[in-house]
């Protein structure tokens, strides 16, 4: 049980920690945000993605700012102790400097166990979740942008056009133009394609059934292929979805 001594010191190293825990929390959470904006508005991120991905922010910020806030909590404690000259006072009372140094030890290994258990355990899982839910986000706005019968830019340096769509939502006749290596572009016909998406591991992979390849060289224009195909994969970079 903790002596009233120490509770009292403890009382008045908390007010400023949690001052300090709440200020630099919002503002690393708000600087966050702000790199974030772009994303939420360009890749149509819904309310709750918004506020999923918020939540899984938390743990890594944390990580940071509970040392921070123990810190000021500590600071801000003991500083008004000085200004109020109780320091001298406990002194006077027989309260040597490292008795009262022992609640300020014990209010620094808790804010350590808490952050150890933040870094090692809970930050991890909450950045494979953010990720998660990001690239689900992204991808999932992606496949519904396109439809039969419009050119669709969604994929850097790529253009699809199909002529429909079965209810598995695969496509039908696809026609796909790909500058991805601008010395070479291909044009790609193929009577079934698809996306398939692997938002656990951040993966796009475009498949594409029974079509023909024809590529050529801008330097060199007589150059100029055709290659059949019963099934061609190309891994997309989710990372540049418009």
């Amino acid at each position: 049980m903790l002596k009233f001594f120490d509770r009292y010191v403890l009382r008045e190293i908390t007010p400023p920690f949690l001052v300090g825990l709440l200020i630099t929390t919002f503002a690393l959470l708000m600087n966050q945000i702000l790199l974030l904006t772009e994303v939420f508005i360009t890749k149509g991120v819904s309310s709750r993605d918004f506020v999923l991905i918020l939540l899984y922010f938390v743990p890594s910020i944390l990580v940071l700012t509970i040392p921070m806030a123990v810190l000021m909590g500590i600071l801000g404690g003991l500083g008004r102790f000085s200004s109020d000259s109780e320091i001298m006072a406990f002194k006077t009372l027989g309260i040597s400097t490292m008795r009262l140094l022992r609640p300020v030890l014990v209010f620094s290994f808790i804010g350590w166990i808490l952050t150890t258990h933040l870094a090692l355990y809970l930050a991890p899982r909450s950045n494979y979740k953010l990720v998660q839910t990001l690239t689900q986000s992204v991808l999932s706005k992606v496949q519904f942008k396109i439809h039969p019968r419009e050119f669709n830019e969604s994929i850097p340096n790529t253009v699809i056009f199909m002529k429909g769509m079965t209810q598995e939502k695969d496509w039908e006749n696809v026609f796909i133009h790909s500058s991805s290596d601008p010395e070479e572009p291909r044009a790609i016909f193929a009577r079934q394609g698809k996306l398939v998406f692997y938002p656990e591991m951040r993966r796009a992979v475009l498949e594409l059934f029974n079509g023909v390849i024809h590529s050529y060289s801008l330097a060199e224009p007589e150059k100029y292929g055709v290659t059949s195909f019963q099934c061609f994969e190309e891994e997309i970079d989710v990372e540049s979805f418009s």
